[in-house]
């Protein structure tokens, strides 16, 4: 009749699943115990990718927690949301070089965009303080995180004056 017989009836089946992923979720929820063998070029490309994507979850760690502490002394707590939201945008580019008091004043830019850019700047500042602190030579200059500071403060307090109007 052409079958076969034996013991072992797991050598015979053959799943096709649509991606690496979830075949590991499927094996993973009976319980079945998996290898993965990756082409040579796709396992080195997998591991970057991995590797990425752990650094950009750190990173967010680090900046919500960096923008958790900097708003609370800001006494700007209340606004977390909102500069979660910024943070979560690109800041403009173009703003780059502008003092941070000017950013805060230009009613060109939309409030959370405003945000974004000085977030950003305080973020950069206080990454280039912690070089200039960890005696990395190049990162000797003038901090701007106070600046920053009373630009963050400048934006709420007269976004609260507008709002009271």
């Amino acid at each position: 009749m052409g079958w076969t017989s034996g013991t072992d009836t797991a050598h015979q089946v053959e799943l096709t699943f649509p991606s690496l992923d979830a075949a590991i979720r499927h094996a993973e929820r009976l319980g079945i115990a998996y290898e993965v063998h990756l082409p040579p070029g796709e396992a080195e490309a997998r591991r970057r990718a991995q590797t990425a994507e752990r650094q950009r979850h750190a990173h967010a760690a680090r900046l919500r927690r960096f923008s958790d502490r900097t708003l609370d002394r800001l006494g700007l707590g209340q606004h977390r949301d909102a500069y979660r939201d910024a943070l979560a945008s690109p800041a403009d580019s173009d703003r780059e070089g502008a003092a941070p008091m000017e950013v805060a004043r230009d009613t060109s830019l939309p409030l959370d965009v405003r945000r974004s850019i000085l977030m950003n700047m305080a973020f950069n500042e206080y990454l280039q303080d912690q070089a200039t602190s960890e005696g990395m030579p190049e990162h000797h200059r003038q901090s701007r995180l106070d600046q920053v500071e009373t630009a963050l403060r400048a934006l709420e307090g007269a976004r609260d004056q507008q709002q009271v109007a």
